[in-house]
């Protein structure tokens, strides 16, 4: 019995949107687009999407945004928060690289730029929708590499920024090669206003003995939807440390997808969420370990207000040969209301006995003997409670070696913590 399944709205204006720039499309562009073009937008029937029904959530597919005319003002791009960092800029406005409120003259001695139009690389024929749909959709490809040797000590501010007078979508892709025994330091901002979708794809490669530490803020419109993928490939002895606040959006997944490619490399991604109000916030980590002698970890922390929900979904797989693999992650959440939700699915797969591997979550309250504690040393509640919630994100910052820029981020969750009504 054949069985017809009616499309949703969300997926009939794809089809067209498909439909219409298969003709003309060429290279990773035209496979990306034969790609959503079979196998359509991802829903729950799928397993890495059972929590996250993207199909029913967006609720449609927006046109490519255009690109502004009036160039908006930097500041009002800008997180104060920020604001007084010493950065390379490289701004994105709706998906366009905006080379007037950039300061790519700027970029350090060993870091060279380029623009294009198509990807050197097509975006793979594996069924991964966030890279098929923006590989057929980014207007600006974005290269940056890192010469071998380079220690690059200004960090590297990628902001990207929608604005939508009516409901559009915007896609960034950026590729990072990282040369041997090179280091970089990549600080992601996302904000906008109005209703939109965002949908960015960062590849990074580090090459031997190269090192990466990667910060990211998700702060777009609460009207708006969000989606990243972050795909990285380790070499020998390589090194990367992330960390990712999401406070924005009302449906945002965050994806990083690690391979380790040579033995030593060390890869910690750590993560904290921050939501409220209906909003849906999604991390899902796939860390593969091919090769033997590698160390990952995941710290992913979350605080829930309202009827927000949360999930978490890590895998970690130790493939045959792949000995002396340390491979841990942990999802900590605390709940602030009785309709806030935490989904967690941690995962081991193993095919290797000389390991160390090791999941844990919690799904919990505020620990009310420690806001006793500090209430009676004359702390008020509302402010013990933040103090409180603070120290549970801050143990995912502490991957952040750079005091000035964990003090940023310290300073983003606390304004959120600050937001927060009384209970």
């Amino acid at each position: 019995m054949n069985v017809n399944v009616k499309k949703s709205a969300a997926e009939l204006s794809l089809e067209a949107q498909v439909d219409a720039m298969l003709a003309t499309a060429i290279g990773g562009q035209a496979q990306a687009l034969d790609n959503l073009k079979r196998l359509g937008i991802p829903h729950r029937r799928l397993e890495p999407w059972v929590y996250t029904d993207l199909r029913n959530l967006m609720g449609d597919t927006y046109r490519p945004a255009e690109q502004l005319e009036a160039a908006p003002k930097l500041a009002d791009l800008v997180d104060p928060a920020l604001a007084d960092l010493d950065t390379c800029r490289i701004v994105h406005v709706n998906g366009y690289l905006n080379e007037d409120l950039s300061n790519l003259d700027t970029l350090p001695t060993g870091v060279t730029f380029a623009r294009h139009s198509d990807a050197p690389k097509a975006s793979d024929t594996e069924p991964h929708y966030i890279a098929n749909v923006v590989t057929a959709f980014a207007n600006d490809i974005l290269t940056l590499t890192v010469a071998p040797g380079a220690k690059i000590a200004k960090p590297i501010l990628l902001i990207n920024y929608t604005i939508a007078d009516t409901p559009v979508a915007s896609y960034t892709r950026t590729i990072v090669n990282v040369g041997e025994g090179a280091s970089i330091t990549l600080f992601e901002t996302y904000r906008g206003q109005g209703i939109y979708q965002s949908a960015n794809l960062l590849d990074i490669s580090l090459a031997d003995k190269a090192a990466a530490t990667h910060i990211r803020h998700q702060n777009d419109d609460l009207a708006a939807l969000h989606l990243a993928l972050i795909r990285l490939d380790l070499g020998a002895q390589s090194n990367w440390h992330s960390f990712t606040l999401t406070e924005g959006a009302r449906v945002s997944r965050s994806e990083v997808d690690l391979r380790f490619e040579a033995e030593g490399a060390r890869a910690y991604t750590n993560a904290a969420k921050l939501l409220r109000g209906e909003q849906h916030g999604d991390m899902t980590i796939v860390v593969d370990h091919a090769v033997p002698n590698c160390d990952s970890e995941e710290v992913i922390k979350s605080v829930l207000e309202d009827k927000a929900r949360g999930i978490f979904q890590g895998k970690v797989i130790v493939r045959p040969g792949a000995h002396g693999t340390d491979g841990r992650q942990s999802s900590d959440a605390l709940l602030l209301s009785d309709l806030a939700e935490m989904d967690t699915k941690p995962e081991l797969e193993i095919y290797n006995d000389d390991v160390q591997c090791a999941h844990g979550a919690t799904v919990g309250e505020i620990d009310l003997d420690m806001l006793f504690y500090l209430r009676s040393r004359g702390i008020p509640e509302k402010q013990a409670e933040a103090l409180l919630l603070q120290a549970h994100v801050g143990g995912a910052m502490e991957i952040i070696a750079d005091d000035t820029l964990k003090n940023v981020m310290l300073e983003l969750s606390a304004r959120w913590l600050g937001e927060r009504r009384p209970t």
